[in-house]
């Protein structure tokens, strides 16, 4: 596993930076020219990191839902929410797929839990983050050390926390843009079943989030430059990121009903989010 020391302030800024404007570099498949392009990067990833520490202070100070709330409210033009919102105690796994963008921040702010926890991948920024970090469990880079983020999970959970995972492992289509998102699914992780096995007593809880890529960034013309919808929509996104006039998605955030886990969860969580992200399909409303 990757390790960033928590420098001071300063230095930590000036290294997300820098990681933000390689990243950026890398979304319009630049990198190989980032030493030029950097400086022309450098403003819009001073903006975007200036955001993001702030948000790792109100995290601090307010707690991950209600800074989650303040971090939509830059980046979306609005949030739905449909279904019933999470319990408030006992041991919770929310597992949800992956759009990108702002969604684990949309479930955040629906679940004001202090013991909620995500796992992550490991990402540089998110190690210069010290009020962000203590809620992130980071899955190592290497997959033979991967078990160790399970156990952890199942300790958290057995201890009666709640954790928000993303089986897919990746970033998924958005359900608002592609009628067949669904077909992700097919792709998850068994980390369900395992959990459900360490974790008597678990409740597990569906979620689809929808409406995290803004068409209109879409029909910009870098965007259409690159011939497959996943290069296209992580430039959509990363414009979103540097141009706030694409700020202007719908996010959905559809909870299922919670499933008693059995040992073998699986295929009723499966059931229900096909479900959810066939409402979030292109003309289903």
């Amino acid at each position: 596993m990757a390790d960033y020391p928590l420098y001071p302030t300063e230095m930590r800024f000036t290294a997300a930076v820098a990681q933000n404007a390689l990243d950026m570099t890398k979304a319009f498949k630049l990198e190989r020219l980032h030493g030029l392009l950097g400086r022309a990067f450098a403003g819009p990833a001073r903006q975007i990191t200036e955001t993001v520490f702030q948000y790792d202070r109100l995290v601090g100070s307010e707690g991950l839902a209600l800074s989650s709330a303040w971090l939509l409210d830059q980046f979306a033009a609005s949030v739905q929410v449909e279904g019933v919102l999470p319990p408030s105690d006992g041991p919770l796994l929310i597992v949800s797929n992956h759009p990108g963008m702002v969604d684990a921040m949309a479930i955040f702010a629906q679940v004001p839990r202090h013991d909620l926890r995500i796992i992550a991948a490991e990402r540089p920024v998110l190690r210069l983050l010290p009020h962000i970090q203590p809620y992130l469990l980071f899955v190592p880079d290497d997959p033979q050390k991967r078990l160790a983020v399970i156990r952890s999970a199942a300790g958290h959970l057995r201890a009666g926390g709640a954790l928000l995972n993303f089986p897919g492992g990746q970033i998924e289509p958005d359900p608002a843009l592609h009628p067949d998102a669904a077909s992700c699914l097919d792709r998850w992780s068994d980390s369900l079943n395992l959990l459900a096995r360490l974790v008597p007593d678990l409740s597990v809880l569906p979620v689809a989030v929808s409406g995290v890529i803004s068409p209109r960034a879409l029909r910009h013309p870098l965007a259409r430059l690159y011939r497959t919808a996943k290069q296209r929509e992580w430039v959509a996104a990363t414009l979103q990121v540097i141009q706030p006039r694409y700020r202007d998605t719908q996010v959905w955030v559809r909870f299922g009903e919670p499933i008693r886990a059995s040992s073998s969860p699986t295929p009723q969580v499966i059931d229900q989010m096909r479900i959810l992200i066939r409402r979030a399909a292109p003309g289903q409303g």
